[in-house]
């Protein structure tokens, strides 16, 4: 289920310019599958922490990992998500990223 709801985000970001993603399953991170969205800050024309603020600061509110910020990385963690929420996230993120050059 996890695994299937951080898809559907990477396949709503998938095409948009100056990202990428990453689906870290289970095996690899010792405990749950995570996303990460990586950002061509540079090409984007906005930091990781300024993409984080503007999800957490919109309507509804979106919260990701910023552990990894500083290397433009923002990690999607399933744990907190329940049904429908993968297209709540995806469409902040689509929002937030389509929207600039």
């Amino acid at each position: 289920m996890a695994t299937r709801r951080l898809e559907a985000i990477a396949a709503r970001l998938a095409g948009l310019p100056h990202v990428a993603t990453r689906l870290r399953p289970e095996a690899e991170t010792g405990r749950f599958p995570l996303l990460d969205v990586v950002l061509d800050e540079r090409g984007l024309g906005q930091t990781a922490a300024a993409v984080s603020r503007g999800l957490q600061t919109g309507d509804p509110p979106v919260h990701l990992g910023e552990r990894r910020a500083v290397e433009g990385v923002l990690t999607v963690h399933p744990e907190g998500l329940r049904d429908g929420d993968e297209t709540v996230v995806a469409a902040r993120l689509v929002s937030l990223l389509a929207s600039h050059p």
